[in-house]
């Protein structure tokens, strides 16, 4: 079956689950899809007809394949051992081995260079028992797991791809209905301590009063006050008893700022009396829908049935969206910021409007990471995501290049391009998204690579 791969080149990769890759292949048959799965329990390749929502942002190794093997043609497969396979690949000039490890919960998916030399493995390698690193030649594990042993039913390809699939996503209920529950677990604890302080916001609203009594004791005794003084005492006029009482005083502030400060602490706390009521009674109202989808998850057991609750779900029950992801949402954009992996093996991530800009700048760069912008001229942002210094001089070159390719002179060939540490850019109040001003710049002179960009950015150019 592994030879019907031959002579199909790969056009879309995508990895919806962390344990398997979807290839879109096409060749003289047309154009179908093929599973690449290193699942723990049920490892497999083969062709698949399922389709799942990519994710946001594609994990690390399916970046590393849509840069190498996009347009990649299978011209070979063999068998390096009974449950190893191997796949050699060609791009023009460039080959690459896809090695899959079918090893129980040691199942893996490796990528190779033309050396057999490691690039990225889909998990950590050394699991299966060996030593085996980023630039190290291959080698087979040296530890076996049991192999899951599938049924003896007559099944034909996709018929046994759709009866694992339902055997996966049977075990993906029970792992996310766990999640869920840890989640729900930790929600409860927030929403008991949120209540709590709350509660106690309202007992301190309590002590409005007490704040107006001193401003009023406090206004015929004005004229006794020292400088300096910390504290007076006055006959409480609002105690039957006439008792004396001990008013504390600000020494810094003036007898007038004292007595100011007074009557404006009981307006604030008298105000804030039906916000905080209002807020309590929202806590009350979460914890009993808290209480009540605790109860609904326990008897949710299909995948389609758990899908639909969790997209029901009302949204502080969610786990918290990433920023990038709230980011994108509030802007209203459907594309992501497009990402590539340098050949030093660094994430770049590249803008391509003003709301891409800001999420790639504000959401997703961090501090100490890389930021470039082509000098001057309306364009995208592009960050590396390298916090340290100073920044490989291949990725430095790539990251310029893609600034330039997207700005607004590229026709011009030869562009000025500043870079930065993220933490030197600032957005500027009130300006049109992605609007920033930053410091501390660098600048490289870029002329335009037309062979760097197309191997960069593949079949999207």
């Amino acid at each position: 079956m592994f030879h019907e791969l031959l002579h199909h080149s790969i056009q879309r990769v995508s990895q919806p689950f962390p344990h398997c890759i979807f290839f879109e292949i096409y060749g003289k048959q047309g154009r179908n899809t093929w599973l690449f799965s290193a699942h723990p329990q049920y490892p497999r390749v083969g062709p698949t007809e399922k389709n799942f929502a990519k994710p946001r942002m594609p994990p690390i190794f399916c970046l590393w394949l849509r840069t190498r093997l996009i347009n990649a043609e299978f011209v070979q497969v063999e068998s390096l051992h009974d449950r190893v396979t191997q796949w050699t690949l060609a791009r023009q000039d460039e080959q690459y081995f896809l090695v899959w490890e079918e090893n129980g919960k040691a199942s893996n998916l490796l990528l190779l260079d033309a050396n057999r030399n490691l690039l990225m493995a889909l998990f950590n390698p050394n699991q299966a028992g060996r030593i085996l690193k980023q630039e190290m030649p291959y080698s087979l594990p040296t530890h076996w797991n049991r192999p899951f042993t599938a049924p003896d039913i007559p099944f034909d390809a996709l018929q046994r791809d759709a009866w694992y699939w339902q055997l996966e996503l049977e075990g993906n209920v029970a792992e996310r209905k766990t999640y869920y529950q840890k989640h729900f677990k930790a929600l409860r604890k927030k929403l008991t301590r949120r209540l709590g302080k709350q509660e106690q916001d309202l007992a301190n609203c309590q002590q409005a009063e007490q704040y107006r009594q001193w401003g009023e004791l406090l206004k015929p005794h004005l004229h006794e006050i020292q400088s300096g003084q910390s504290e007076i005492q006055v006959t409480n006029y609002f105690d039957e008893n006439l008792d004396k009482l001990t008013i504390p005083l600000k020494p810094e502030w003036t007898p007038h700022e004292n007595l100011e400060h007074f009557f404006q602490k009981s307006d604030k706390l008298e105000n804030a009396v039906p916000h905080v009521e209002m807020r309590i009674l929202e806590t009350i109202e979460e914890q009993d829908l808290l209480k009540s989808q605790t109860v609904f998850l326990q008897k949710v057991s299909d995948w389609k049935s758990f899908r639909e609750w969790e997209k029901q779900l009302p949204g502080f029950l969610k786990p918290r969206l990433s920023m990038a992801s709230k980011q994108t949402r509030d802007s209203g954009g459907s594309a992501e910021p497009m990402t590539r992996i340098s050949s030093d093996g660094l994430v770049m991530v590249i803008g391509r409007n003003q709301h891409q800009n800001a999420q790639v700048t504000f959401s997703i760069a961090r501090g100490n990471d890389w930021w470039f912008h082509a000098q001057g001229i309306p364009g995208s942002h592009v960050i590396v995501k390298y916090p340290k210094t100073p920044l490989p001089s291949n990725t430095l070159h790539e990251a310029a290049q893609l600034a330039a390719y997207y700005c607004k002179s590229r026709a011009s060939r030869r562009i000025e391009i500043d870079y930065t540490q993220r933490k030197h850019v600032r957005k500027i109040k009130g300006a049109a998204p992605g609007t920033v001003t930053y410091a501390h710049n660098k600048s490289i002179l870029v002329e335009l690579d037309d062979v760097l960009i197309d191997k960069l950015l593949g079949s999207i150019r």
